[in-house]
C-alpha cells in the first residue's frame, strides 16, 4: 500500500473529530492512548469490529497506529503489506525476524481490558525489544523465498518447552513422502521453516521465543471464550507463527488446512486462529 494512500485514508479519518482530537493525533507514541480511547468510545466488542459499515473505521486507526510505529521506528523500516486475503494491513520488514506489527490481533484484547493503554504498551514492549535484539535479528538481504504478503496466519502455542521446530519438519516430511512429493520441506534458516508448494508460492512456519511471547499467551487467555484450559494457553513461553504467501485468489487454502491438520496431531501445539479468537480444532 502506497504511503501517500496511506496518509490520504489517515486525514480523511482524522477530519471527522474535533480539533482537540485532530491535534492530540500527531504520530507520537501517547497518541495511541488516544486511539484506543477512540475504539473503546465506538465499539463494545471484537465482533462490531469486522461489521462492514465498521471496517473503514477500523482500518483508518490500523493504518493510525501502524503509522505511529512506522515513523518512530529507526531500525526496522517497516513497511506496509495489505493482502487481498487479509481484512486489514500489516507492517512488516524482510530483514528482521519477528518484524510484523499487526495491530488489529490487540483489539479483541484492548475491548476486553478496557484500560486503554494496551496498544501503548505493545508499542513501548515491541519497539523497546527491537533496539534491545536487532544485532541478534538482524537477517541481512537474504530475501525470504516466496511471492511475498500474508495469508492464512495463525498462532501455533507451543506448551512445553523442550519443543523444537524440527518436530513440524519431521511431521510434514513424512505427510509429503506418502504422497511422493519427499522435497516440499527445507529450512530457509536456524528459526524459519519452508513448505514449498511450487510456482514459488511457499507456507512459512518461524518459531519465536522472546520474552514478549508469554505475555502474548497470557493476553490471549484473558480474551479467549472457549472451553480449553486458560492456564495451559497462558503458560506457552514460545510459539510457531505460521503464514503463507498472499493468496487472492484462494488457490492454496485446501493446502494450508491440510498442513495444519498434520500439525495439530503433536499434542504440546495449540493452534490459534488470532483473528478470529479461536483454535484451530474449533473452526
Amino acid at each position: 500500500m502506497d504511503n501517500v494512500i496511506v496518509e490520504e485514508k489517515i486525514n480523511r479519518w482524522k477530519s471527522q473529530f474535533d480539533e482537540q482530537i485532530q491535534t492530540a493525533l500527531n504520530f507520537n507514541s501517547e497518541s495511541l492512548m488516544v486511539v484506543e480511547k477512540l475504539l473503546l468510545s465506538k465499539f463494545d466488542n471484537k465482533k462490531q469490529l469486522l461489521e462492514k459499515p465498521n471496517q473503514g473505521f477500523v482500518e483508518a486507526c490500523i493504518l493510525y497506529i501502524g503509522e505511529v510505529f512506522r515513523r518512530n521506528d529507526k531500525i526496522r523500516k517497516l513497511n506496509w503489506i495489505f493482502s487481498l486475503d487479509a481484512i486489514f494491513p500489516i507492517l512488516e520488514c524482510p530483514y528482521y525476524s519477528n518484524s510484523w506489527v499487526d495491530v488489529i490481533k490487540k483489539f479483541p484484547i484492548l475491548l476486553n481490558k478496557r484500560s486503554g493503554t494496551v496498544i501503548y504498551d505493545y508499542f513501548i514492549k515491541n519497539t523497546n525489544y527491537f533496539k534491545e535484539n536487532h544485532k541478534d535479528l538482524f537477517k541481512g538481504t537474504q530475501a525470504i523465498p516466496g511471492k511475498g504478503g500474508y495469508g492464512y496466519q495463525y498462532f501455533i502455542l507451543v506448551q512445553e518447552e523442550s519443543f523444537q521446530l524440527q518436530e513440524i519438519e519431521q511431521v510434514l516430511k513424512n505427510y509429503y513422502a506418502k504422497k511422493g512429493l519427499g522435497d516440499k520441506v527445507s529450512f530457509h534458516s536456524e528459526n524459519h521453516l519452508l513448505v514449498d508448494m511450487s510456482n514459488d508460492y511457499y507456507f512459512h512456519f518461524q518459531l519465536e521465543m522472546s520474552e514478549s511471547v508469554l505475555q502474548e499467551s497470557k493476553e490471549i487467555a484473558e480474551s479467549y471464550k472457549g472451553n480449553k484450559d486458560k492456564t495451559t494457553i497462558a503458560s506457552c513461553k514460545s510459539r510457531v507463527e505460521f503464514w503463507g504467501d498472499e493468496d487472492p485468489d484462494g488457490d492454496y487454502f485446501n493446502d494450508h488446512m491440510f498442513i495444519l491438520e498434520q500439525i495439530m496431531k503433536n499434542e504440546k501445539l495449540l493452534i490459534y486462529d488470532y483473528r478470529n479468537g479461536v483454535f484451530f480444532d474449533e473452526i
